[in-house]
């Protein structure tokens, strides 16, 4: 998802200066008329504003070469007029001929220069090229990426695992080496600590079961400056779909019953992911001035949607009184890492139960942001909103049902869900009501900017939760 301020209004640059630097780059220069176009139809890449873009380079390798295709990877800064700036990563294939690869589409060709009409296509579709990234990586020539493995994983663990990405429309791009790993390429890669190495790293070090082992990590390798992580590679987990699949099946069929023994178990095994990253990483008592950063950041949140969907304005007073209540009520408890974006499709169903994924937290809040202890109430209400949206899309595509039926449906399975993560050891909902209102208040706020922004005729399913919020038990 986008930030707000990703479209806060003017272009850093007039349209026809906007993107110059780019241009002018020796590499990149000769792909960028093609590029662009190509960037501006990718869902990971923000354009709600509609205006050009200040695209900059910031690094720019060809990490393969031959007299027939080449891979290049590029790191671009996108600078607004607001002061604000966000990285991407592309990695792009160059061919001579139309690529082999059956699923990778060609956006353009390429100017004058070295690879003068060959075709552009997005790398990641293309085995060849993933697999040499992976060769070159592991032993990279100065200031390209380095693929650093786990100890105990050793630098011939991907030899001869034939990579294949995953085409969902995702806000990163996963490709599949054998059915044995999983590489995430981050399409939006910030400086810092990487919520998901980190957490991951602790996990695997507790040999939690239930989320996939870490076995490495892409990142840059620049002396002197902090790291930033490029790509994480895991352990990948065969599986035969994800909650949300599920949810959707025996929602659209109507059987509620058979779904509340999956929902009570997913409750259950999020208290006991809670427990271990507890162990993990730690828990603090929740301080007066981390209830004021609560809900000032849910304030600063309100406000920058507000700007942008004139339909979240009736209920801004309200929301704010919300989080007030909130600030009052929060009293004494505990916070800790969580998921940070915990819903019904990031929660795998394998032979050996419920395993989690994706631990980089909402990707469109800040990353200082992302590492912050939370409290674990807001995974329940992630959980929550998921289960709501779950309801309303099988309204809205399965067989012909009632909507009575399909509020029913998601009552019945937050309610088992609850019971699931309070046996299991996690806090009780019901006894934390205002705070539940708020944080799923919170997360509806943050689905309607998305909505929004990409499939407007969803909006009404948060702005309902908000409105459900703000009538109180």
């Amino acid at each position: 998802m986008s930030t707000a301020s990703d479209a806060s209004g003017a272009c850093a640059q007039a349209p026809d200066a906007a993107g110059a630097s780019l241009r002018a780059h020796p590499l990149l220069g000769p792909l960028a008329p093609a590029l662009t176009p190509w960037l501006l139809s990718r869902r990971w890449f923000p354009h709600d504003d509609g205006c050009g873009h200040d695209l900059r380079p910031v690094a720019c390798s060809v990490l393969h070469e031959d007299d027939a295709v080449a891979l290049v990877h590029a790191l671009i800064e996108d600078r607004r007029a607001s002061g604000d700036s966000r990285r991407w990563q592309l990695l792009v294939g160059v061919s001579r001929v139309p690529p082999a690869a059956p699923d990778a589409a060609v956006f353009g060709r390429a100017g004058d220069g070295r690879w003068q009409g060959w075709s552009l296509y997005d790398a990641t579709a293309d085995p060849r090229l993933m697999t040499a990234l992976v060769r070159r990586t592991l032993e990279p020539r100065r200031g390209e990426p380095r693929l650093t493995l786990a100890a105990e994983f050793g630098r011939s663990a991907l030899d001869g695992l034939v990579p294949r990405a995953l085409l969902a429309d995702q806000s990163n791009t996963n490709v599949v080496f054998g059915d044995r790993f999983m590489f995430k390429l981050i399409r939006s890669p910030q400086e810092g600590v990487q919520p998901e190495t980190e957490i991951l790293s602790a996990l695997t070090r507790l040999s939690s079961p239930s989320t996939p082992r870490l076995a490495g990590w892409l990142h840059t390798a620049d002396s002197g400056s902090t790291p930033t992580v490029l790509g994480v590679l895991t352990e990948f987990l065969p599986n035969d779909g994800d909650a949300w699949r599920l949810a959707l099946t025996e929602a659209g069929a109507g059987r509620a019953a058979e779904f509340t023994a999956h929902a009570r178990t997913l409750g259950g095994a999020v208290a006991e992911l809670h427990a271990r990253l507890a162990e993990a990483l730690g828990s603090s008592a929740l301080t007066h001035r981390q209830i004021r950063d609560q809900t000032a950041a849910m304030g600063e949140r309100l406000r920058a949607a507000v700007g942008e969907v004139p339909e979240l304005a009736p209920y801004e007073k309200r929301l704010a009184a919300l989080h007030e209540d909130y600030a009052r009520a929060a009293g004494d408890g505990a916070v800790q890492r969580i998921h940070g974006d915990l819903h019904l499709g990031q929660i795998l169903h394998t032979p050996d139960g419920w395993r989690f994924i994706d631990f980089e937290g909402e990707p469109a809040r800040p990353l200082v942001e992302r590492v912050r202890p939370e409290h674990p109430l807001r995974d329940v209400a992630g959980m929550f909103r998921s289960f709501d949206y779950a309801a309303a899309q099988a309204l809205a595509s399965g067989p012909p049902a009632d909507a009575a039926h399909a509020r029913a449906w998601c009552a019945v399975n937050q309610r088992e869900f609850a019971r699931g993560y309070t046996a299991a050891g996690g806090l009780d909902p019901d006894l934390h009501p205002v705070a539940m209102r708020a944080f799923e208040a919170d997360k509806a706020v943050y689905e309607a900017l998305y909505e929004s922004r990409h499939r407007p005729e969803w909006l009404s399913i948060p702005l309902a939760a908000i409105d459900r919020a703000l009538s109180g038990p």
